[in-house]
């Protein structure tokens, strides 16, 4: 698996921003019809619709969801710089709407 770090200077960027950014668990279904837990990195709002969620794997961070009003969002993150690069975009975006 690759190695991607939530680091401190990409929480202070989050919060900078006004957004959050921290490892969770996805629920999915698995093939014999019970559940299966994922690991997850979330990026969101307080109180809002923006939330997005990248699963963790072997290749990386894979976009799980996200709204559909952010556009270019990239399928894969393979290091810990293109997490941190992401979220100072998302923060510049939400600023730029606001």
């Amino acid at each position: 698996m690759a190695s991607i770090n939530i680091t401190p200077a990409t929480i202070q960027i989050a919060e900078n921003g006004g957004l959050f950014i921290k490892r969770s668990t996805v629920r999915l279904p698995d093939d014999d019809g019970g559940e299966q837990e994922i690991d997850s990195v979330v990026i969101g709002e307080d109180n809002s619709d923006f939330f997005i969620t990248y699963l963790i794997g072997k290749e990386g961070l894979s976009l799980f969801s996200y709204p559909a009003y952010i556009a270019d969002m990239p399928g894969i993150i393979a290091t810990s710089v293109e997490l941190r690069t992401l979220v100072a975009r998302l923060v510049k975006e939400l600023i730029k709407a606001s």
